[in-house]
């Protein structure tokens, strides 16, 4: 499961919004990001 980690940029998050393959994963970073 991801974690929020204070240290991410918002174009890391957004890297890893849109890396992400699984659908919840992806669904989490989008509303962190």
């Amino acid at each position: 499961m991801p974690q929020v980690v204070r240290h991410l940029t918002l174009r890391e998050l957004e890297r890893r919004y849109k890396k992400a393959k699984d659908p919840v994963e992806k669904t989490r970073f989008q509303a962190v990001y």
